[in-house]
């Protein structure tokens, strides 16, 4: 393992090499710029605490089955010690990995067992392969554990086994499926393992409360959290981003997926209960953390923080003047205050109760959106027949505020108007922060985890919220930074959009990154990489100003007007 070194914060953007059009939108191939080159260890910023964010790309883990992160503690004698051990496994590494005995038989999702060998409950193999050899009609194997852990890791159809021991000689029945584990006395069952983490503190006598290691199947975990991958070595996806927050105060040490969110937690270690009292503090492994190390995996982008995942974090905001001891309490907004200063500025700029409008512009607009031959209704018509993003629903009018002042992708102020029913793909930000106030009707913003450059396929949402008049919500480059967004009403909704790079980010990317499904070709094969990144330049349809005025007009003259319907 190469020698620590000390972060360096790798700020990149996303920018297009070639493109090409195409009827979905605009397809290009990509580049990642990067500020420095990645290296294989990060040092924490402070002993013992931080939050470690990490790129992991597919071909680095082509050629391995299992990879490890390390965290290393160092000692008053600036001796660097192993203090916990990170492994992520693949379903071929865990083929071998047999949980149990656990007392019961194993059944399928129809209530009964779906055995391996024989001839009888689903099995057709009387000892064709080497799984089944020796086999009963009724799929008995008379062999030792030794001998079915064996042939059950070799064979891919084995999920497990049950033994019985009250009929007659002890034997096995291995079965092809193993969902659950049902009460009966003469039965038990070993199932196998599957891709997963773990974590495991290297020094059992620092804290003898947490001698066990922490372990995650990934299968498992998907039952509750779906939008977790299903493995992290071998992978669909042309990267992941994973993270290791190290918690000393509340004695935590956490391995998540994703943008990094409580919800987004894989595994964890603890409460370690030697690191909530200052009378052991020097036994608390989680105490003098400097670095966290890779292995296999070579040079590893990543990025370091200074504060752990603590709470779950939410996706509103609110005034300071306007909170109180219960949003506190339950975590259901957070206040500016507390975000980076460039969203805070953009929260002074749009979130004050003079930016707002009024009921009859709100109406004039949404007639202005439903009847034809108004402005707004001919460019959603026009943009539903380009079909921009692959789905004439998905569209909606966005309506600057003032020029490009190069701070931010496009214009930062942008007024939104969202048809009934319509919605954006989903997508990202171009690493911005912005601020999203709704000022008429209801929008429904469903959070993913990052889009990666290639084979993202169906994106699982890891969170979804209303956002009706009046709220504020908003994205940083590290939190909810990916996202769709939907008006679910019959009537129009009406948001103000915010956005600005932040300082601190000098390779700026001018454009907005969506994935979507992969349609297929003449012969019904997936068309390849459809579901990468595809570009989105956030201009402009038309000014703000200009909109309000001509659906002003066009309000007044409704009465004289055909009560026409749009066809969106």
């Amino acid at each position: 393992m190469a020698a620590a070194v000390l972060l360096h914060v790798l700020a990149f953007a996303v920018t297009p090499v070639s493109a090409s059009h195409s009827p979905g939108g605009h397809r290009a191939e990509f580049v990642r710029q990067r500020s420095r080159e990645p290296t294989v260890n990060a040092t924490l910023p402070l002993l013992g605490q931080g939050l470690v964010q990490m790129t992991i790309q597919s071909e680095q883990t082509s050629d391995v089955e299992e990879y490890s992160f390390v965290l290393y503690n160092k000692a008053v004698d600036d001796e660097v010690k192993p203090a916990f051990t990170i492994r992520v496994f693949s379903e071929s590494v865990a083929a071998a990995m047999f949980n149990g005995p656990v007392a019961g038989l194993g059944i399928d999702d129809s209530g009964e067992s779906l055995d391996r060998c024989g001839d009888l409950r689903g099995a057709d193999d009387m000892g064709a392969t080497s799984m089944c050899e020796g086999t009963t009609k009724d799929g008995k194997l008379h062999i030792s554990l030794a001998e079915m852990e064996g042939r059950c890791a070799a064979d891919e159809a084995c999920a497990g086994f049950s033994q019985n021991t009250e009929d007659g000689a002890p034997y096995f029945r291995p079965q092809q499926n193993i969902t659950a584990i049902v009460d009966d006395f003469k039965w038990t069952t070993w199932t196998k393992g599957s891709a997963g983490v773990s974590i495991t503190i290297n020094d059992n006598s620092k804290d003898r409360s947490s001698r066990i290691t922490n372990q995650t199947i990934l299968k498992e975990l998907q039952r509750t959290v779906p939008w977790a991958p299903d493995d992290l070595v071998k992978f669909s996806q042309s990267s992941i981003e994973v993270w290791v927050s190290v918690d000393k105060k509340n004695g935590y040490i956490r391995f998540g997926y994703g943008y990094p969110l409580l919800e987004n937690t894989m595994v964890q270690i603890g409460p370690l209960h030697s690191c909530l009292t200052d009378d052991f503090v020097e036994t608390c492994p989680i105490y003098n953390i400097s670095t966290v190390g890779t292995t296999t995996l070579g040079k590893v982008e990543h990025a370091v923080t200074k504060f752990p995942i603590v709470n779950p974090e939410p996706h509103l905001l609110v005034d300071s003047q306007q909170n109180t001891l219960e949003i506190l309490s339950d975590r259901s907004a957070v206040v500016p205050a507390t975000l980076p200063a460039e969203l805070q500025e953009l929260y002074a700029l749009v979130a004050g109760d003079k930016v707002a409008m009024t009921v009859d512009d709100a109406k004039a607009i949404d007639h202005c959106v439903k009847t034809e031959g108004c402005i707004l209704h001919k460019i959603l018509k026009d943009k539903a027949n380009e079909s921009e993003f692959g789905d004439p629903e998905m569209v909606y009018v966005r309506a600057t505020i003032g020029p490009d002042l190069g701070n931010s992708p496009g214009s930062p102020l942008v007024v939104e108007i969202w048809p009934p029913h319509c919605y954006s793909p989903i997508h990202d930000h171009a690493d911005t922060v912005a601020v999203i106030k709704v000022l008429s009707g209801t929008i429904t913003s469903t959070f993913y985890n990052p889009l990666a450059e290639y084979r993202n396929g169906k994106p699982v949402p890891l969170r979804e919220g209303d956002v009706s008049k009046g709220q504020v919500t908003y994205l940083t480059p590290e939190l909810f930074q990916t996202h769709m967004l939907k008006n679910n009403k019959n009537d129009s909704c009406i948001t103000i959009q915010s956005y600005y790079y932040l300082n601190s980010n000098y390779v700026h990317n001018e454009t907005f990154h969506y994935t979507e499904s992969s349609p297929t070709d003449a012969q019904d094969d997936p068309i390849p990489n459809w579901d990468g990144l595809h570009l989105f330049n956030p201009g402009s349809d038309i000014q703000y100003e200009d909109a309000l005025q001509q659906a002003r007009a066009f309000w007044i003259l409704k009465p004289a007007l055909p009560s026409e319907k749009s066809e969106l």
